[in-house]
């Protein structure tokens, strides 16, 4: 799971949330808008095509 932004030619700001299976080496998702709170995260990752009950981040923190 990692977060990137990135800023369109008009300026605007957006974000993305990359959610990934490491062991299937398969894309879960992807959440993109201007503003990503951590209510629209838990509705995405509940939402998922695969619902994992463990999440880690790049950093590998532990979310679950």
């Amino acid at each position: 799971m990692d977060f990137v932004s990135d800023q369109l030619a008009n300026g605007r700001r957006f974000r993305v949330l990359n959610v990934v299976d490491d062991f299937l080496r398969e894309m879960i998702g992807q959440l993109v808008a201007v503003s990503i709170s951590g209510r629209h995260v838990a509705r995405f990752l509940r939402c998922s095509r695969q619902n994992p009950q463990l999440f880690f981040q790049t950093n590998r923190r532990c979310l679950g």
